[in-house]
């Protein structure tokens, strides 16, 4: 039996939309870094919000669980399945989730878990605010 070997993160981008073009090009439209500041009251709408997640090589096959908390803890992911995964040396996999639309209801850290066959893999944080108006 061979040697199982965990794929290696690369990175996670909070977006509004992921585009993989016909000539394998990738378009990551509207990043919002590690966070988002609203100019109006929640609760709001993003017609769109993508996560992705780009893994790098690895060698077996995993499942990976996504989870994705609001500041009160709740897991806004929790009716996705496991993807089944299979990790090969010097492949590189892009991972894209989709909430659409995305209703953003509360200020805080959000925080975007990615799990390997059930264990931590990779944690980012996202927080929203809202501006305060000035009197």
């Amino acid at each position: 039996m061979s040697k199982v070997i965990l794929p290696e993160h690369d990175l996670t981008i909070f977006c509004d939309d992921v585009r993989e073009e016909v000539n394998g090009k990738l378009s990551i439209i509207g990043t919002y870094g590690n966070g988002i500041n609203f100019s109006n009251p929640l609760p709001t709408i993003l017609p769109k919000f993508i996560l992705f997640t780009r893994v790098l090589g690895g060698d077996g096959e995993f499942d990976l669980t996504f989870k994705f908390h609001d500041p009160d803890g709740e897991d806004l992911l929790k009716e996705r399945s496991p993807m089944h995964i299979k990790a090969r040396p010097g492949i590189m996999g892009n991972l894209i989730i989709g909430l659409s639309p995305f209703r953003v209801s509360k200020q805080g850290e959000y925080s975007f878990e990615i799990l390997i066959d059930g264990k931590p893999f990779h944690t980012k944080k996202f927080t929203v605010r809202v501006k305060e108006k000035n009197a």
